[in-house]
């Protein structure tokens, strides 16, 4: 950063962790497409083309699958609240070919949960799946490193899904 000339930063945290005392930088945030990610985007997918009964509540988490995300936490939180509640879904987007998306896929296994808890991977289509779920969560764990500035939770919250983030 030294040699640039301008740096661009997406969130003030940015500045105050990497560039204290920079003149160099300009803020530009982070945004998403409002027609693509909103409720009346006429793009549609059925709950039945994922696996899933029609009228379940979808629990939907899009991420980047890597440890910061805290999948895992998400995953026990809905173990213990399934067997209560039938008509619940998990649905996790996001590239599953890694360790770590093996580890949580090992997890679903042992908690039997394999049924209610769907791995759908890499997907182009968020805007259409986001229309699917009842809430969206990301549970990102305050270790190994900040969340800058999630895009899938701004898209969540663009398409009018209630989300919650941590």
């Amino acid at each position: 950063s030294a040699f640039a000339c301008h740096i661009i930063i997406q969130n003030t945290d940015m500045k105050q962790q990497f560039y204290p005392s920079s003149s160099k930088i300009t803020l530009i945030p982070r945004g998403v497409d409002t027609k693509e990610f909103s409720a009346e985007n006429p793009k549609n997918l059925s709950s039945e083309e994922i696996g899933i009964p029609v009228n379940s509540k979808v629990i939907m988490v899009v991420a980047n699958l890597t440890p910061v995300k805290g999948i895992e936490y998400l995953i026990d939180a809905f173990s213990l609240i399934s067997d209560e509640e039938k008509s619940l879904y998990l649905v996790i987007v996001g590239d599953d070919d890694n360790d770590y998306a093996q580890k949580l896929k090992n997890i679903v296994r042992e908690k039997n949960n394999s049924d209610r808890i769907l791995f759908l991977g890499k997907r182009h289509d968020i805007s259409c799946l986001l229309k699917l779920a009842y809430i969206f969560v990301l549970p990102t764990l305050d270790k190994y490193r900040k969340e800058g500035s999630p895009v899938a939770l701004l898209e969540a919250m663009a398409s009018g899904v209630p989300s919650l983030a941590s």
